[in-house]
């Protein structure tokens, strides 16, 4: 997908709204080293009353959109995890939806905190039924103070809110009941724009471990072939030592030692270290972690003493603020610069500077462009962000996961059903709102008022899930697709605003990674829309591929961010393993949590902590684990970015095979991606051409050992021709494995990989590329 890159100036660019810092003097803090009996309800809710047939997705809480009718044949669209990437659940399998069901995600319950988010954990909790309907009081004072901000800033999508009548005393009566609704622990500095991030040229510490991983030196001595249990076909890893010279063997050794494959030897590459590659990637020390508190510390003394920010409590790390200025000659440089070096940023004013328009993502507008569309809504429990609170409660599962798990339902429901929803909740939130303006003093009883009302006004449950009846249950919009491909939707008015952006925030541009995969994949090469009322979760995630990513928020309302840099990665999977049963370990992606802050840092994992507010861009690193929870109403719009560069394709690597060994599919096709680079002549620095080649050997040899499969079992084979109406990029029926040259299919057909289909029920295999076409693509990528 190629996008102009012209900059629209003719929109009148959207209010900012102005930051509230604490001003205490700073001192250098280092991470710390270390530091009930309700019975399962079982009354499905009282406003499970419409007679409205609820589309009901059986799905995980990574979702796939299939491929509508309207989209082409060469294309497939598949939709991305709704926190746009991966998340610790898996997603549907395409074109396998049951409107009769709906699917719960596995979470965890956690005892909620005081303001300082420091609750012992030995206090007894509340009941079940106290816990519900404190965070239904939660939810309507969420409500409020988003109501109350919208109202006071005079947002341009309200603009009938009176701004009038706050005197004093209604000013101190909503501060004082909006109190259990403000984040604690946020840090965040201004760092200058030319100012790069310590260890800026080696990415989080992890460049050398990088390398290794993805391009090992080749040892003449060392082990020469690895003995394979399993004799099926599969999709081939791709770190781990490689047993042969890529600088000098030809690819037509390489398929001479690959035909040792099917006796059970692999002497071109060794097999997957799954015991390794559980986890993500593990740094060696705190020592970035160190120097960026140094830094921080460094940049908050130059300041005058009543501009310094509120230094971070033990654990948390600072989360840097890119200030855009319009009066640069070239605004983006240093931006981008900026970006490529950080784990988290917080870029402010894009949207000023690029005149990016709010109108054009308001759901009302969306709604007009794409009136038949169907969201997919994932129902959740409204709370702070230090308490975890389960939509279907299981006390067995909160118990044994000490309050990490968290669970959700999802379901589809039409978009103009949701808009409804969304504007309903908005305006009963705007109506407390006057009602204390002109009653102060029945503000509590307003309240009350308001809380029922929001639990009444909620979107019908699909039938299923037993709710507890105190439960007030939200509905958050997920993976509001922006497709371009989709002709019967009237897109123009988004895709022009996104154009705005400068290039390398684009969803995809010519020359980076995504313009070699020929599939739309939905809020990974496409933009998506969230939208969002106070107290919707995303769960800790990192993005598909570990890719990076940018999020903006239109606001009206916050959100606050959880980050933990690249090289904690695997302490946090560690500790959240240990939440897990034996069985959810094997299947780690496919269970959701919500992690206790202060049980990460007493492990030694930093968090990054911050609020989100309407109109900041957040640039997401490789690799960074992060989840978010909004505080109010807002609309939030966020796709990947797919540099192309090593460290990039590095990771896709690396995260491909951290997949395999977790048992799940990754949604980037690796194989026909590198394989379209070399095809399409692509740039590359030498580093890059070592990187990808050994990627091609793999690949390479993989494919003459499912040519020997074939050959050994006598299957029929037949190249593909157009007329079999293949798509570009094709998945396994059952498994949504990528499948690249060899297309194995049944009588209907639908195309398998060789695991899902035994050699007995295969019909034809299809054959892309031959051996030899292969070979001389692989032959043609030269190294110094």
């Amino acid at each position: 997908m190629r996008r102009n890159s012209t900059r629209h100036k003719s929109h009148s660019p959207p209010r900012r709204i102005t930051r509230s810092r604490s001003r205490t003097p700073w001192s250098r803090i280092r991470p710390s080293d270390s530091q009930q009996n309700d019975q399962r309800a079982s009354t499905s809710r009282d406003n499970q009353r419409s007679n409205q047939n609820q589309s009901v997705r059986q799905s995980r809480p990574t979702t796939r959109s299939t491929t509508s009718a309207q989209t082409q044949r060469s294309m497939t669209t598949v939709r991305r995890s709704r926190s746009r990437t991966v998340r610790f659940t898996s997603p549907s399998r395409q074109g396998r939806s049951d409107n009769r069901t709906s699917r719960t995600h596995s979470t965890s319950n956690r005892s909620r905190r005081s303001q300082s988010a420091s609750r012992a954990m030995s206090q007894p909790r509340d009941s079940v039924s106290d816990r519900y309907k404190k965070s239904s009081r939660w939810m309507a004072l969420a409500c409020l103070r988003s109501a109350f901000i919208v109202d006071r800033d005079a947002d341009a999508e309200y603009p009938d809110f009176n701004t009038t009548g706050y005197t004093p005393k209604i000013l101190q009566t909503i501060k004082e009941l909006t109190k259990p609704v403000k984040v604690w622990n946020v840090n965040t500095m201004i760092i200058p724009r030319k100012t790069l991030m310590p260890s800026s040229e080696n990415y989080r510490g992890l460049d050398d471990k990088i390398n290794h991983l993805v391009i090992p030196d080749f040892d003449a001595n060392g082990k020469r072939q690895a003995l394979c249990t399993v004799q099926i076909p599969t999709i081939p890893n791709f770190t781990g030592q490689l047993f042969v010279d890529i600088q000098t063997t030809s690819a037509k050794r390489i398929i001479e030692k690959a035909h040792e494959r099917i006796n059970g030897t692999n002497t071109v590459y060794d097999v997957l270290d799954t015991s390794s590659r559980k986890y993500l990637i593990s740094g060696d020390d705190d020592a970035v972690v160190k120097r960026e508190l140094d830094f921080f510390a460094a940049q908050n003394s130059r300041k005058a003493h009543d501009d310094r920010e509120k230094a971070p409590k033990n654990g948390y790390l600072p989360v840097r603020i890119y200030k855009m200025s319009d009066s640069e000659e070239e605004p983006f440089d240093n931006l981008q610069k900026a970006v490529k070096t950080s784990s988290i940023l917080i870029i402010e004013g894009l949207c000023d500077v690029i005149g990016l328009r709010r109108k054009a993502f308001t759901l009302r507008e969306l709604l007009k462009a794409m009136p038949d569309y169907n969201v997919n809504v994932a129902r959740q429990i409204p709370g702070p962000p230090e308490v975890n609170m389960m939509t279907v409660y299981d006390k067995k599962l909160e118990e044994k996961s000490q309050g990490w798990r968290a669970n959700a339902i999802h379901h589809d429901v039409s978009l103009e059903s949701f808009v409804d929803y969304y504007e309903t909740t908005t305006a009963l939130s705007i109506k407390a709102l006057q009602s204390i303006k002109a009653n102060p003093e029945n503000a509590e009883s307003i309240v009350d008022k308001l809380q029922k009302e929001l639990k009444s006004a909620t979107l019908p449950l699909p039938r299923g899930p037993h709710i507890h009846p105190d439960a007030t249950v939200i509905a958050f919009g997920t993976n509001i697709d922006i497709n371009p491909e989709n002709k019967n939707h009237q897109l123009k008015l988004q895709l022009k605003n996104v154009d705005k952006l400068p290039k390398f925030l684009r969803p995809t541009k010519d020359g980076d990674l995504m313009d070699h995969v020929p599939e739309t994949l939905a809020g990974i090469n496409t933009l998506q829309v969230y939208a969002k009322v106070p107290g919707v979760k995303t769960y800790p995630h990192i993005e598909n591929g570990c890719l990076e990513s940018v999020n903006i928020n239109l606001g009206p309302g916050n959100s606050v961010w959880y980050s933990v840099p690249l090289e904690f990665s695997a302490k946090l999977q560690e500790l959240a393993r240990e939440k897990m049963s034996s069985r959810e370990k094997e299947e780690f992606f496919e269970h959701a949590f919500w992690p206790n802050e202060e049980e990460c840092i007493a492990r030694g994992i930093p968090i990054q902590k911050f609020v989100q507010r309407p109109f900041d861009t957040v640039y997401v690193g490789a690799g960074t684990y992060h989840w978010v929870m909004a505080t109010g109403f807002s609309i939030q719009i966020a796709w990947n970015v797919a540099s192309k560069c090593f460290r990039q394709l590095a990771m896709v690597a690396i995260t491909h095979d951290h997949y395999l060994a977790n048992k799940y599919v990754s949604l980037i096709p690796i194989e026909p991606m590198i394989w379209n680079m070399v095809m399409n002549n692509t740039d590359m620095d030498d580093k890059m051409k070592r990187l990808v080649k050994g990627m091609l050997c793999r690949s390479l040899a993989n494919c003459k050992f499912e040519l020997d499969y074939v050959e050994k079992h006598n299957i029929k084979k037949s190249y593909v021709q157009k007329a079999n109406g293949f798509s570009r990029i094709e998945r396994c029926h059952k498994c949504d494995m990528v499948v690249f040259n060899l297309l194995p299919t049944d009588t209907i057909p639908h195309v398998f990989c060789f695991q899902c289909l035994k050699p007995s029920n295969i019909d034809t295999v299809y054959q892309r590329y031959s051996l030899k076409k292969l070979s001389d693509l692989y032959d043609s990528v030269h190294l110094d």
